[in-house]
């Protein structure tokens, strides 16, 4: 019998392709690691292959993008200049803006970005694109996009995964991030000039865990005099934990969010959610640091500095 999903993803699996890189990417730009995109420019022909899961998750965020231009244009709203590409020869930056309004005789530089709904929900302002990595990015894309078109106005527009909601970030542009992001340019090209590697910034796991290049970096790598231990029982363990770590902070940040939506709020309904909540007193002893510090005492315990799960790494 035909296997249709099969066929489908051969057929995505064919469309997984590495290219050079010969520019900085004003997509990779906002990435917090110099290491990270001297790689990207270096070493572009080591970077693994992504996988037909992530392919589709591409595919189905330029699908998003077109309906999103669609739902543009039948709105009435003029759109330009699809999938434009720039190019800053003096600091090689290169980009590809996904389009621009037009307002009259003006033209403002969009990008259209779908995400999972948990983020949706996170961002309301241009502050929140600086709470995690990914946004950051989005940041920076489209503030190389408004330098290059010579503009100071734009737009981020998101749109929920889960629900098609839409949400637009107007953005003004900030000069002060366009001077670090072409500095940071700069440090690149001369590292590439000179075929040399900027110092590995300190671990980080949002930055480190799922970079493409830990097996080149100092940082990802194992201490050679690190101790081998062969525990099936703890090794599934820390894979459990390394599973359930990346939910933490997603629940950290929803809990606070939730909490401080419902404080003074003895009884509430929502949904199927029934919340109970009451104020609590305590005692807190604010001790003077003159005194505190008389009562001062080192000790010594041990602290897990790093986990990090090996991935392609020789060792």
């Amino acid at each position: 019998m035909l296997n249709i999903v099969e066929k489908i993803l051969k057929e995505k699996e064919k469309k997984i392709t590495i290219y050079p890189v010969k520019s900085n990417q004003a997509s990779q730009l906002g990435h917090p690691c110099l290491r990270y995109l001297v790689h990207n420019r270096l070493d572009w022909d080591k970077k693994p292959k992504h996988s037909v899961k992530t392919q589709l998750l591409f595919d189905e965020g330029n699908n998003q993008e077109q309906l999103v231009i669609r739902d543009m244009i039948d709105a009435g709203i003029k759109v330009e200049g699809l999938q434009q590409y720039f190019t800053w020869e003096k600091y090689q930056i290169t980009g590809k803006v996904d389009g621009f309004i037009r307002d009259n005789s003006h033209l403002y530089p969009f990008e259209i970005k779908s995400i999972h709904p948990y983020h949706f929900d996170l961002i309301n302002s241009k502050d929140d694109l600086k709470k995690k990595i990914f946004l950051q990015k989005y940041l920076a894309q489209i503030t190389l996009y408004l330098l290059m078109a010579n503009t100071e106005q734009g737009f981020l527009i998101f749109k929920n995964k889960s629900t098609g909601e839409l949400k637009q970030i107007d953005i003004t542009l900030d000069y002060e991030l366009g001077e670090e992001l072409i500095q940071k340019a700069e440090k690149v090209n001369n590292f590439v000039a000179e075929n040399k590697y900027p110092d590995p910034i300190e671990y980080n796991e949002e930055t480190c865990t799922f970079c493409p290049f830990q097996s080149l970096c100092p940082a990802t790598q194992p201490q050679s005099e690190a101790q081998i231990l062969q525990d099936e029982d703890f090794e599934n363990d820390l894979s459990r934990w390394y599973e359930l770590k990346k939910f933490v902070k997603e629940y950290d940040e929803l809990d606070k969010k939730i909490k401080s939506k419902l404080e003074g709020i003895p009884y509430i309904q929502v949904g199927p959610f029934f919340i109970e909540g009451k104020f609590i007193e305590s005692t807190k002893y604010n001790i003077p640091p003159d005194i505190k510090k008389q009562y001062a005492e080192k000790y010594q315990y041990w602290k897990i500095t790093k986990i990090i799960k090996i991935q392609d790494i020789k060792l």
